[in-house]
């Protein structure tokens, strides 16, 4: 039936992809008014909580999903980005590992998974979730940009600056190459050049797009311009 819940649930899902938020609010809460445990109706209202960045209400709507859908692996990755930008670390670490199992061609997923890992300090481990990135697409920039921040980090600045170089190839809006660059600029003692690299990045567009991990990021950027490590900054565990 073209007004069922689960029709109702898949347009507020594909709306919603399309950045339609207005047409994909008026399905959703169609499809919940019908069924309110209809799938991709709460996976759409999850995800606008954490697009709008009311990040409680996000947690929260995730976790009554994954309740009745503990199968969602979108889900998952959602509520792990959230428990991310609120730096349970533990937390989001266990929701984005269960993700990537599900989701192992999801390169978006490894991307997160180790920058979980670089929060928690753990570099070795981000970079294997960022070799899984690589095996998967070769010419994705944010990955080049994340083997480019993982090297930086370990000191390597002749890999570092070449992953940077090839990720910005790519990309030029690229924000974790931009990160690596800010690194080596800092270890070097350069900071009027970091300073002019932060504020380009900072000066560009946010995405709804992965919004608690661009935050994120821009939290450790905002704390590079003070000449401070974040608070999980750059200790590396080989």
């Amino acid at each position: 039936m073209p007004d069922s819940a689960e029709t109702q649930g898949l347009l507020a899902l594909l709306t919603y992809e399309q950045g339609q938020s207005d047409s994909s609010r008026v399905h959703a809460e169609a499809a919940l008014r019908q069924h309110p445990q209809q799938l991709e109706a709460m996976l759409v209202r999850a995800s606008m909580y954490c697009d709008a960045r009311e990040y409680d209400a996000a947690r929260s709507a995730f976790g009554t999903l994954l309740e009745v859908h503990p199968e969602c692996a979108r889900a998952r990755l959602g509520r792990g980005l959230v428990e991310l930008a609120q730096m349970q670390l533990d937390a989001a670490l266990q929701d984005v590992e269960r993700a990537a199992a599900h989701l192992p061609e999801h390169i978006g997923t490894w991307h997160v998974l180790a920058w979980i890992q670089i929060m928690r300090r753990d570099v070795s481990a981000a970079d294997t979730a960022f070799q899984q990135a690589l095996a998967l697409n070769r010419n994705f920039a944010e990955t080049h940009g994340g083997l480019a921040v993982i090297a930086a980090l370990q000191g390597r600045e002749a890999d570092a600056e070449v992953s940077i170089k090839r990720a910005l190839r790519l990309d030029p809006q690229s924000l974790s190459p931009r990160y690596a660059q800010i690194l080596l600029l800092q270890r070097q003692g350069q900071h009027t050049e970091a300073a002019a690299v932060l504020d380009v990045v900072l000066a560009s567009p946010s995405g709804r797009d992965g919004a608690p991990y661009r935050d994120l990021l821009n939290a450790h950027l905002k704390a590079l311009r003070a000449n401070i490590e974040p608070a999980s900054g750059p200790i590396v565990r080989h």
